[in-house]
């Protein structure tokens, strides 16, 4: 993707020439469009590969249980916005999410990252359900992710946490064989934590570690600790 890694200050993006979205109408392959207010749709809906999807500031999007949405192109949640997913998030190889606000995945929620997922600084990203980072994913949290005591995170592909990031483990987190998490930002740990891949602390990381709490680690792995 064209998306910018580093930690970028946040720009508001000019939809002037943008289509508004209503929820209902297929979205067409090279056309931008932006949500205002609260779009809950009835179906689920891709947004096409050269698309954009930018939910404004104040504006939220509600995925039900049962439905989908498919990220081919780009998405990205302008801050004082909200995503809540109860069905399905799939973010392609290729594509792109921009959270500067908030997104909330539920108990029944299932996101596939495939694609590059960005929590920006000032960021929330809570999850009650399940999170899959795959082979060709990658989750970088400048801001706070938070699993609750429901949440499961599996990381085949990379979860990074930058310096100022914190991701905040009340629920379960599994790093497979071929996955690898870094965190120089902050890593609370309260639910339980099995690595199998790479699993690195950089110099500026904040560990915490709760009372109960398990980090387990299985023979395949590697622990670097600088």
């Amino acid at each position: 993707t064209n998306v910018d890694l580093s930690d970028i200050d946040y720009t508001p993006i000019d939809v002037s020439g943008y289509t508004k979205w209503d929820g209902k109408t297929k979205m067409q392959a090279g056309t931008n469009y932006y949500i205002s207010g609260t779009i809950k749709p009835k179906k689920g809906f891709t947004v096409p590969e050269g698309s954009k999807l930018v939910i404004t500031p104040g504006a939220q999007l509600t995925i039900f249980k049962g439905k989908s949405l498919k990220v081919k192109g780009s998405i990205v949640v302008e801050p004082k916005s909200t995503l809540t997913v109860s069905g399905n998030m799939v973010l392609y190889k290729g594509a792109a999410a921009e959270i500067y606000g908030k997104v909330k995945g539920t108990l029944s929620s299932v996101f596939r990252l495939q694609g590059e997922y960005i929590g920006r600084s000032g960021s929330s990203c809570a999850f009650s359900g399940a999170v899959n980072i795959h082979k060709s994913g990658m989750y970088v949290n400048y801001g706070t992710t938070t699993l609750s005591k429901s949440a499961k995170m599996t990381v085949t592909g990379d979860l990074q946490t930058p310096e100022g990031g914190k991701l905040m483990n009340k629920g379960y987190l599994a790093v497979s064989i071929s996955g690898r998490v870094s965190f120089a930002g902050g890593f609370y740990l309260y639910g339980e934590t099995i690595n199998s891949g790479v699993f690195v602390f950089e110099k500026t990381v904040r560990y915490y570690k709760a009372k109960g709490a398990r980090f387990a680690v299985s023979k395949s792995s590697r622990l670097i600790d600088y």
